[in-house]
């Protein structure tokens, strides 16, 4: 236990610094965006690249783990729609919403390096493969549902226009990047390599930072009893579920590990970004990536103690 703790605190330790620094107002609401720009399309890009880049060509090609991760994730938008729908009388758009609160972890921001940091470098293969799920299928999901919701004909438009936007997003970028090299066999030039490597090194902590600078700027605030529905679904029902569908499915091992963890992640911040951009459930959204991410803190520890 020692030792998990020794592996998580410094990890949740830099993201309250984020959070106090936001919270102290030493870093102006304006620089935010810089940070995360920073993140999202250099130094994270660099991190995914390198890491697969190096990666046994058989460890990326997984089905049986995409199989459980993309079941995993239909159900548990499935599960809290409809929980949503019938128990609290949401409306389809909100249902949409939390939806994706409830089947997307913030892989990108705390995933990549906490997995990393608890797997190695040889989890790299799983975390390529969650992110693609993620970005091709679930988020244009949540999108088409809610331009179908507005009641126009627009919603095939939307989703064309969020699965392009999914196939540019620097992350994707970078896994077909990085899987590109680790089949090819080629080696990246010695100066492009270390450039990567010195981006890298700095991706991890920088995320982490930007992402309590995030949520430093989030209130809880709204409706309690369905953001506790969907914190509860995020944080212990989503894991279980997929634990219990790789195993169902011959997924072993490491890649068993990773995936449980990464399922356990608190809801991603592109939920609130979503919900902000459509005007559906802005402070829910915002108030359960907060609280998730507060209690990540002990669920997470717990997870990857349970998957040691």
């Amino acid at each position: 236990m020692s030792t998990l703790i020794s592996l998580t605190l410094p990890i949740f330790i830099v993201i309250g610094l984020g959070f106090f620094a936001r919270k102290r107002a030493w870093i102006p609401e304006s620089v935010v965006p810089g940070f995360n720009v920073y993140v999202f399309y250099f130094a994270m890009p660099a991190l995914v690249i390198s890491t697969i880049a190096r990666q046994d060509p058989e460890t990326l090609i997984q089905p049986a783990f995409f199989t459980a991760w993309f079941s995993t994730s239909l159900i548990m938008f499935g599960l809290s729609a409809l929980i949503l729908g019938l128990v609290f009388r949401e409306r389809l758009d909100g249902m949409a919403i939390a939806g994706q609160t409830a089947s997307v972890g913030n892989i990108g921001f705390l995933g990549l390096p906490l997995v990393l940091q608890a797997f190695g470098p040889e989890a790299a293969g799983p975390i390529a493969i969650t992110l693609v799920s993620d970005l091709i299928f679930m988020l244009p999901l949540s999108i088409l549902i809610l331009e179908f919701s507005k009641g126009g004909g627009a919603g095939w438009a939307a989703a064309g226009m969020a699965l392009r936007r999914a196939v540019l997003n620097p992350f994707l970028l970078s896994i077909v990047a990085g899987v590109s090299l680790a089949f090819s066999g080629l080696a990246l030039p010695g100066p492009l390599e270390l450039m990567l490597d010195f981006l890298a090194g700095a991706a991890g902590p920088t995320a982490l930072f930007a992402l309590g600078i995030t949520l430093g700027g989030k209130r809880v605030e709204g409706d309690r009893a369905p953001m506790a529905v969907l914190t509860c679904l995020k944080l212990i029902v989503h894991p279980a579920l997929a634990y219990f569908l790789m195993v169902s499915l011959g997924v072993t091992g490491l890649a068993l590990q990773a995936g449980v963890v990464l399922a356990a992640l608190p809801a991603a911040g592109n939920v609130f970004v979503i919900a902000e951009q459509y005007g559906v459930r802005v402070r829910r959204a915002s108030a359960v990536v907060f609280l998730s991410t507060a209690l990540a803190v002990v669920t997470m520890t717990v997870v990857i103690e349970a998957m040691g």
